[in-house]
């Protein structure tokens, strides 16, 4: 299911960024799928350990550290290519 996912997102990723820019679209798309799945684990193991869900201010801060990894990422993919 995560290949799938990633597949989707690469694919708009790169038809938003052009088809030179097809490894970066993979890049980032591999990346925000495995944070995204980081995230659910890290909320699995909080209520496997009996401390019940995470509150909604901790899902929204791991989600946006996701995305700054992501994002971090696509920055340093993007200057790399310019060189």
């Amino acid at each position: 299911m995560e290949g799938l996912v990633e597949d989707a997102i690469a694919a708009a990723l790169e038809a938003e960024l052009g088809p030179d820019k097809r490894l970066a679209a993979r890049l980032t798309a591999g990346s925000l799928v495995a944070a995204l799945a980081t995230v659910e684990r890290t909320a699995e193991a909080r209520m496997q350990e009996g401390d019940g869900a995470l509150p909604p201010a901790e899902v929204e801060h791991l989600l946006d550290l996701a995305v700054a990894f992501v994002t971090a990422g696509i920055a340093v993919v993007s200057d790399r290519q310019e060189r």
